[in-house]
């Protein structure tokens, strides 16, 4: 999966799917469940979930870097950006 530009929070939230079940199938099965359980806030408050988001792809990207390709942490990397600038269009952060 290439989240390099994602288009809004369906997207956001099928990249969260697609990633966890990554980090399950790499036996890191803590982590995927802490990133399954960031995906259901996608029901309520766009910023909440954009918010617990950010922070479980920032222990994703600080733990998991010898389970993930240099793409796979490219693409982390990439989706916290574009939250950080999603919150700044916004003025949540």
């Amino acid at each position: 999966m290439d989240p390099r530009q994602l288009q809004n929070n369906d997207e956001l939230l099928d990249y969260l799917a697609w990633l966890s079940k990554e980090l399950k199938a790499k036996g890191k099965s803590e982590i995927a469940d802490e990133v399954n359980l960031a995906s259901r806030f996608s029901v309520g408050s766009p910023s909440e979930f954009l918010h617990e988001t950010q922070q479980v792809l920032r222990k994703v990207r600080a733990t998991c870097s010898p389970e993930l390709t240099l793409t796979q942490l490219g693409d982390v990397a990439s989706v916290i950006e574009q939250i950080e600038v999603a919150f700044k269009k916004v003025g949540g952060a």
